[in-house]
């Protein structure tokens, strides 16, 4: 996950705008040609991973469905970029990115003293699975895999299976259930407080050493307001795990449990 002030978009709207099925957008099929969906709302997160404390901030997202096949898109989220570009009812593979911010202009006094983390651009690829091949639903397996390409903070690994399906002509449900596994080096980046951090900041030190990170549930609920219209409310939830739960900046000052909820209204051009 990401530093939340800085990246509630990408977060708060992962879990509905990513779907690489082509059920997210009924007007590209309709038409048979590329379409431009804006999505706009609020959404309430913790200030960042792992914390306390939570904030109301924007939210939105802009994407290009049916490049070249109704699956195939191009995504921006906040600060995360996502794609399929495998022309395939099935197959999915693509590029992917996200910022992870640090925590310097967070609330709590002394998680914001540290001098890590160091912001980080995670980016790499994504490749799934689609087991449902409708243009109504969508049954998916995937993984991701990402390095920090901008300090070399080290890689996440993400397996995540998620669906969607129409409850009714004008409503869908969509969910998702992740988990996380992180290098040393990203963990000791994000959760680990080196000496001089801990006189600086007056948490005791700590080592974080490479693991399960997270685990993650999503749901969303969408409303076909009309054809180009849609009213989408999402929410999440993360558990920290391993030496991420552990780490003074969540067991001493946060919670290892986050939630992140928000309502978003989308127009498809």
């Amino acid at each position: 996950m990401l530093s939340y002030r800085v990246t509630v978009a990408g977060v708060a709207l992962g879990m509905l705008a990513s779907s690489p099925g082509y059920a997210a957008d009924p007007t590209s099929r309709s038409q048979g040609g590329t379409s431009f969906t804006v999505g706009l709302g609020v959404a309430m997160t913790p200030d960042y991973d792992g914390s306390n404390d939570y904030r109301i901030w924007p939210a939105g997202f802009l994407r290009f469905s049916n490049l070249y096949h109704p699956a195939t898109y191009v995504q921006i989220a906040g600060p995360g970029f996502e794609s399929n570009l495998i022309p395939d009812d099935h197959w999915r593979m693509g590029v992917v990115a996200s910022f992870n911010t640090s925590y310097r202009h967070v609330d709590d006094r002394a998680v914001k003293r540290l001098r890590r983390p160091e912001s980080g651009l995670q980016a790499g690829f994504v490749i799934g699975y689609d087991f449902s091949g409708r243009p109504d639903a969508e049954r998916v397996l995937e993984v991701r895999a990402t390095y920090d390409v901008l300090h070399g903070n080290g890689f996440l690994i993400t397996p995540r299976a998620h669906g969607s399906v129409p409850l009714t002509a004008d409503l869908s449900l969509g969910a998702g259930v992740s988990v996380t596994w992180a290098s040393s080096n990203y963990m000791s980046n994000r959760f680990g407080i080196s000496g001089s951090d801990s006189l600086r900041s007056g948490l005791r030190p700590f080592k974080a050493g490479s693991g399960f990170k997270d685990f993650g549930l999503d749901v969303s609920l969408t409303y076909s307001l009309s054809q180009r219209w849609a009213l989408t409310g999402f929410a999440s939830y993360q558990l920290l795990l391993g030496d991420a739960a552990k780490s003074p900046i969540v067991k001493d000052r946060g919670n290892r449990n986050n939630v992140t909820s928000g309502l978003v209204v989308s127009y498809t051009f």
